[in-house]
């Protein structure tokens, strides 16, 4: 797994842990693309 998804990984299950069901959404769009949301890039 690279470092940039392991990192996605992380603030995902770190939303999931806070309760915050809509940034963990946010994370993963319908399109099937994870974003990172903070530094404004998408990995597919």
């Amino acid at each position: 797994m690279s470092l940039e998804l392991r990192t996605l990984v992380l603030d995902w299950t770190d939303a999931l842990d806070r309760g915050d069901a809509v940034g963990a959404a946010a994370l993963f769009a319908p399109d099937g693309v994870w974003h990172d949301v903070g530094a404004g890039r998408a990995t597919g």
